[in-house]
């Protein structure tokens, strides 16, 4: 018997020593995804329970106050609600709803309250600004234990108002005397225990025709 193979032969052991590859027809066996979806189920109930857990952290639960009930009455007085018009011929003052007349100490019509001085000064301004806080001095004077203790003030120009004299009336009607207010600073409270302190907090409005 030869030792070697015929053409035929050595094709068939070439057949047969090669490894056979499946193709996606060949059914193959399909693919658990069993795992996978429990992993999937395990992720989402861990999603669920963290959202019903951050909206029951975020319920505002707030707390009783603790301490004995206090025995003052409140306070029914009214607030003075300052009001200042700066106009091309004065200022016109309003306090509680109404106007106040020259001299600052009643109420009437609408009218100037501190008309202008009849000489300009070194910037052209005949505004009165030494008379307007000596207007702030008389209503805190006047009403100082009728109202509530309110230091704020509405400063409004009226017509075509220069920028300098907006500045120098918001300076009228906080202090009668330089420094005399502390304002707040870094959040902390003011002090406007001085006598001296007017309406240290001024609010700029616009009227609106």
């Amino acid at each position: 018997m030869s030792g070697k193979f015929t053409a035929a032969q050595r094709a068939l052991i070439n057949r047969k020593s090669k490894p056979k590859h499946h193709g996606p027809d060949d059914g193959g066996g399909e693919l658990n995804i069993i795992p996978f979806l429990d992993i999937i189920m395990n992720v989402l109930m861990f999603i669920l329970a963290s959202i019903a857990t951050v909206f029951t952290a975020t319920i505002p639960v707030p707390a009783p106050s603790s301490g004995p009930r206090p025995n003052s009455q409140p306070d029914t007085r009214q607030r003075l609600n300052i009001t200042v018009k700066v106009a091309p011929n004065g200022f016109i003052v309003g306090a509680g709803g109404g106007f106040l007349m020259p001299g600052c100490r009643t109420v009437g019509q609408a009218s100037l309250t501190v008309p202008n001085r009849a000489t300009p000064d070194a910037d052209g301004s005949s505004h009165d600004f030494a008379g307007l806080t000596q207007c702030m001095v008389a209503i805190r004077q006047q009403w100082a234990t009728e109202v509530v203790d309110d230091h704020s003030i509405n400063v409004s120009p009226n017509g075509d108002i220069p920028y300098g004299v907006l500045v120098k009336t918001v300076d009228a009607v906080r202090e009668s005397r330089a420094d005399a207010c502390r304002l707040p600073e870094n959040g902390g409270q003011g002090n406007y225990s001085s006598p001296d302190c007017l309406f240290p907090e001024v609010t700029l409005g616009v009227l609106r025709n």
